[in-house]
């Protein structure tokens, strides 16, 4: 059984889920939105907003859960520089390690980069959560904004890459991470063996992405499929970090 719950503080911006094409794949249940984002404050979010939301979140999260013959863990998608995906995110992962501390929980996370910021303080939510999260998650996939905007540019040639072209990319990602549990095999067939197999040691939760080669097409608007080799660390952070 596959769950999906999206959660979402700021109302100035429009949240396509609720009116976009892949709009009926989620639960209108399972959007939870509030009126008051976190303006990009860390401590707001994480210490205020976060206590105020958790016990709804846990309990949207609870009843699915409930259901499942088998729960195996749960998969984090979030970004590290905003308000609730920095702040609301790491107090939800605390809760989940309390509430359910034998499930698995892989974090896949989007780090900001200051060439495509848009706000200051991005950079201490993103060191923040990063300190609170490398704690609760099992397995944490990483990527970063300015690398995922120089390969649509340089391999794509797609000269001003949209949010499209961008969580189109990122879904390559995913899918080939969790290709083994959708498909037989003898590697990685439940989330428990991503942090068997890949992490070597409780501080170190971070592995390349697994994606070497992309088959997104050339500007989405043409039926002809391009392959290109690009290498693993392409996707992630760069050294110094």
């Amino acid at each position: 059984m596959r769950h999906q719950q999206t959660e979402r503080q700021d109302p100035s911006q429009p949240l396509s889920r609720q009116h976009g094409t892949y709009r009926q794949i989620s639960h209108p249940e399972q959007l939870i939105t509030g009126k008051e984002d976190a303006a990009n404050n860390y401590a707001w979010g994480h210490y205020t907003i976060g206590k105020e939301f958790i016990d709804l979140l846990l309990d949207r999260i609870r009843k699915p859960a409930d259901q499942c013959t088998g729960l195996q863990g749960f998969l984090v998608f979030h970004s590290l520089g905003g308000g609730t995906g920095s702040d609301v995110t790491s107090f939800l992962m605390e809760q989940l390690s309390v509430n359910y501390g034998k499930k698995s929980k892989l974090e896949f996370s989007i780090y900001p980069a200051p060439q495509v910021s848009t706000a200051m303080v991005k950079p201490y939510n993103s060191i923040l959560t990063t300190h609170t999260t490398l704690e609760h998650s099992d397995c944490a996939f990483m990527a970063d904004n300015k690398a995922i905007y120089d390969i649509c540019r340089r391999n794509l040639d797609i000269e001003r890459p949209t949010y499209t072209n961008l969580n189109r990319l990122i879904s390559q990602i995913v899918s080939s991470i969790t290709a083994s549990l959708r498909f037989d095999g003898a590697l990685n067939v439940d989330l428990t063996e991503f942090q068997t197999n890949l992490v070597p040691y409780l501080t170190s939760t971070s592995p390349w992405p697994p994606m070497h080669q992309s088959s997104l097409q050339k500007r989405y608007t043409t039926s002809s499929c391009r392959w290109q080799r690009l290498p693993m660390p392409a996707l992630s952070l760069p050294t110094r970090w």
